[in-house]
């Protein structure tokens, strides 16, 4: 199967996973973004990130190989990142999960990649984000060693295939925030999102992509469009998209306020959206992902 040419299959077989029928390309985003940065005493230092983690397992009965291809973007393969992944029968492997993998070059600290990669029949790609605390020093003051402690987890897409050029992918409904909220405990939970779109462009040409938020109901007329360009196997992604947080009656339900988000691109890609905010009450959800959805007329 060609990475880059004409049509061909897409399935996003859920979210943060899927099945291959056969010998398969995978796409999966990995993420190394440090939030900032704590000292302590005793050369203990804590870092806050958004970090991602691949794992594979195999259903099958026989044994099974993943195979990394390349990583696009801020990353790049390990000096043992391209060696296969051998996984036994009913078996799983941890493939990229700080601090302990191999699979990145620790001279391509990040914060954003895209891996591609081969998976025989019957394994199973799982992909999240979290953030986390790295935090060094803490069980051996002696030693600079590192222990993630995971504030919070979700899924992430598992691409099988790139969308092909000209189409058009639909993420959402995508919640902007509650602007007018005064109620909850505490009151006043009016949580802007900041909200961010993440593009890979997988052709061989630079790629013009079209970003457009619509509302959430009764209207297509845009509530905000930007255009962008990527270099060949260029990965960026547009934080803080200022999509303006309008309070009517196409966008809000209750306090909230909803959008749609398309994406097309002129060369194959791959693209999804994630929203984040701070400060939240206890138990709350404050980042999603938003996995992207063929539109049907690109099928």
């Amino acid at each position: 199967m060609s990475k880059t040419s004409g049509f061909f299959a897409f399935i996003l077989a859920g979210v943060g996973f899927a099945a291959a029928a056969q010998s398969t390309h995978y796409y999966v985003p990995l993420v190394i973004a440090v939030i900032g940065e704590e000292s302590l005493p005793g050369q203990q230092v804590i870092r806050t990130e958004w970090v991602s983690s691949l794992s594979a397992f195999n259903t099958g009965q026989a044994l099974a190989t993943v195979q990394p291809i390349a990583i696009y973007g801020d990353l790049s393969l390990g000096q043992d990142g391209g060696l296969p992944y051998q996984l036994l029968p009913l078996t799983g492997q941890s493939i990229f999960r700080l601090p302990w993998t191999g699979f990145n070059a620790p001279s391509s600290p990040g914060p954003l990649g895209i891996a591609e990669l081969v998976a025989d029949s019957g394994v199973i790609l799982n992909a999240g984000i979290e953030k986390a605390q790295l935090h060094c020093g803490c069980s051996n003051p002696d030693i600079l060693d590192c222990v993630l402690v995971s504030q919070g987890r979700t899924a992430i897409p598992v691409f099988q295939g790139l969308f092909p050029a000209g189409a058009t992918v639909v993420c959402g409904d995508v919640n902007l925030g509650a602007p007018e909220q005064t109620c909850g405990d505490p009151p006043n939970q009016q949580y802007i999102r900041r909200v961010n779109v993440t593009l890979f462009n997988g052709g061989s040409q630079s790629a013009t992509f079209s970003i457009t938020a619509i509302p959430l109901a009764r209207t297509s007329q845009p509530l905000y469009q930007q255009g962008v360009t990527l270099a060949p196997k260029e990965v960026r992604q547009l934080n803080r998209v200022p999509i303006p947080v309008v309070t009517d009656t196409a966008t809000r339900s209750g306090y909230d306020v909803f959008a749609w988000i398309t994406i097309s691109s002129t060369q194959p890609f791959l693209a999804y959206v994630s929203s984040i905010f701070e400060g939240g009450a206890p138990g709350s959800m404050p980042f999603e992902v938003f996995p992207p959805r063929l539109a049907a007329s690109s099928q």
